[in-house]
């Protein structure tokens, strides 16, 4: 059998109570004892005076006198222990009602806290304007159920896009294979059969090494001192020939400048960074990457003359999978995740990442890094 567990309020007024009573019975013994000492020496001068011993009127009145000084003093015991129960009583009445006046604004939140559910996270409880901790965890769970339901949102945007992104190389290895069962084929189809796997296999993997990479928090060595041109330098080399291809100019300025981090870290997001601005791009576009140093920040600007990024989906598209332009990245090899990347490595760098329009055309990444040498 479960114990019931007492409220608050009853925890709140039992010790109220304990305390009081027993500043009560502390206060009514001080005040007998007290009152028992005064009335001990006042019967003890009265005998030991030589006029009250020389005379026995005198004798006869610090007699009486006596008495009623005990009377007096059991009186005042009697007075004071039924003050002390009454006090008692009353206070523990008092705070009763008083526990259960303040802890009225807790129970309403809780019945609201009740209320919530995973369909309106999004509903914020309304503060009771207390003026105090209660409205402060009002905010606090206003707060927290504020970015769960962002995280819910995020979660499951990222499994439908998960879903789809997946679905589709595996739709058209399957469209193809059970096409390709129907009748014989030439060694020219089986060529074109093989291809069109084997191209779909290698954007599954794309897509499943991309989740494993942004699901990825293992302990990395973050005190690598990082010289930002020279990582650039690199990642323009190793895409050199794709710029080629699509005939995309590619102009790199800046000083040399060094912060503190992760090399392989950084190369990747800087990779995924200028190789968006390549695939992205208009034919015969242009690439502009500056490196500039403001103050005690770093900033790493890569403009394209490309596509450009609509507003409303500036903030989006750092989500896992989410695309843009649909029917363009469908033609376009990429797991989706590159710039979810690109944002988890730059914020474990304690940097942030922006976007902008790049005028008159295009898309302007903007990387500031706060922690420098």
């Amino acid at each position: 059998m479960k114990n019931k567990k007492m409220s608050l309020r009853i925890k709140l007024t039992f010790t109220s109570i304990v305390i009081l009573t027993s500043m009560c019975i502390l206060l009514t013994m001080t005040a007998i004892y007290s009152a028992s000492v005064i009335t001990n020496s006042i019967n003890s001068l009265l005998p030991g005076d030589s006029q009250y011993i020389q005379e026995p009127t005198n004798s006869y009145a610090a007699a009486s006198t006596t008495q009623s000084t005990e009377a007096a003093t059991k009186t005042f015991r009697i007075n004071n222990i039924t003050v002390m129960f009454i006090l008692i009583v009353a206070g523990s009445y008092m705070t009763y009602y008083f526990s259960s006046k303040a802890l009225k604004p807790l129970e309403k939140l809780n019945d609201e806290i009740n209320k919530i559910n995973i369909n309106n996270l999004n509903v914020n409880i309304e503060l009771q304007n207390t003026g105090n901790e209660i409205d402060q965890l009002t905010q606090s769970f206003n707060t927290m159920t504020s970015k769960l339901h962002n995280s819910y949102i995020l979660q499951k945007n990222f499994s439908a896009n998960a879903a789809h992104e997946l679905r589709t190389p595996l739709a058209v290895i399957q469209t193809k294979i059970d096409v390709f069962k129907m009748k014989k084929r030439s060694m020219e189809e089986y060529d074109e059969f093989l291809a069109t796997i084997e191209e779909n296999t290698v954007r599954l993997s794309g897509i499943v090494k991309g989740l494993l990479n942004f699901t990825n928090e293992q302990v990395v060595d973050m005190s690598q001192q990082v010289n930002i041109k020279e990582i650039v330098e690199e990642v323009l080399y190793e895409l050199e020939d794709e710029a080629i291809r699509n005939n995309i100019d590619i102009s790199l300025k800046g000083n040399n400048t060094v912060v503190n981090g992760n090399d392989g870290l950084l190369q990747q997001a800087i990779y995924n960074l200028i190789e968006n601005a390549i695939k992205y791009n208009n034919k015969d576009g242009k690439i502009e990457v500056e490196i500039l140093q403001k103050d005690n920040t770093i900033i790493l600007r890569v403009s394209d003359t490309g596509i450009g990024i609509p507003d409303e989906m500036k903030e989006r598209i750092f989500q896992p999978l989410f695309r843009v332009d649909e029917s363009r990245s469908r033609d376009i090899a990429g797991s989706g995740l590159g710039l979810t990347i690109v944002k988890n490595i730059i914020e474990k760098h304690g940097g942030i990442i922006r976007v902008k329009d790049n005028i008159p055309q295009g898309t302007c990444f903007e990387v500031i890094f706060k922690n420098l040498k």
